[in-house]
């Protein structure tokens, strides 16, 4: 009878017990992370979280470095090339910039317009000429006219090939306009584009 009555006080103590338990709240985090700190374990806890911040940091500030330098021109940004890559833990990619040397231009080959002395061309025409098709002042004209005259040859200009034949080609096309409008000849001045290494005169 007595153990009876013991088993049934253990039961309902028991029974109130859960009860209990059961009526009581979780633990907060807030409560948790006070149990971790005061708990062994804390030591443990710091020794594993820290390297996780060093390493963010350390990508936090290497981003913001190269963001900096995009900014100031030094080196490409690898958001603006579009290579931009999840770097791994502890692991960065640095962009780096390739100079390329310009090719060397050669200097294109220069070229004289050369009047020779004819006898059977107007020196009006010729003087009209080198002040209209070459842009020669009077004293100029005269001064390449004396030349071609007394030496066989006078140069009148540098220009590279293609310059130096159009305008030969448009030195003899006014020089015979002339001549037929004037004396109804179809002369025109003898005019030639030469290599500058061939011709020894300045212009």
């Amino acid at each position: 009878m007595i153990r009876a009555r013991i088993r049934i006080r253990i039961a309902a103590e028991d029974a109130e017990g859960a009860k209990e338990e059961a009526e009581e709240e979780p633990p907060t985090t807030r409560e948790r992370l006070d149990e971790l700190c005061s708990s062994t374990m804390w030591p443990l806890f710091v020794l594993a979280a820290t390297p996780l911040v060093s390493d963010l940091e350390r990508r936090a500030t290497l981003q913001r470095r190269l963001d900096l330098t995009a900014r100031l021109g030094l080196c490409p940004s690898p958001r603006a090339l579009g290579t931009e890559k999840a770097p791994g833990p502890g692991r960065f990619t640095i962009p780096t910039t390739v100079l390329e040397r310009e090719p060397k231009t050669e200097k294109p080959k220069m070229y004289r317009v050369v009047l020779y002395d004819d006898t059977r061309m107007d020196g009006m025409v010729i003087d009209e000429m080198l002040r209209q098709v070459f842009r020669k002042s009077q004293v100029d004209a005269r001064r390449i006219m004396l030349q071609a005259h007394q030496g066989g040859q006078a140069s009148i200009a540098i220009y590279t090939k293609e310059i130096a034949e159009q305008k030969v080609i448009e030195g003899q096309r006014f020089s015979r306009d002339e001549m037929e409008r004037r004396w109804g000849l179809r002369n025109e001045a003898r005019l030639e584009a030469i290599p500058e290494d061939r011709f020894g005169a300045e212009a």
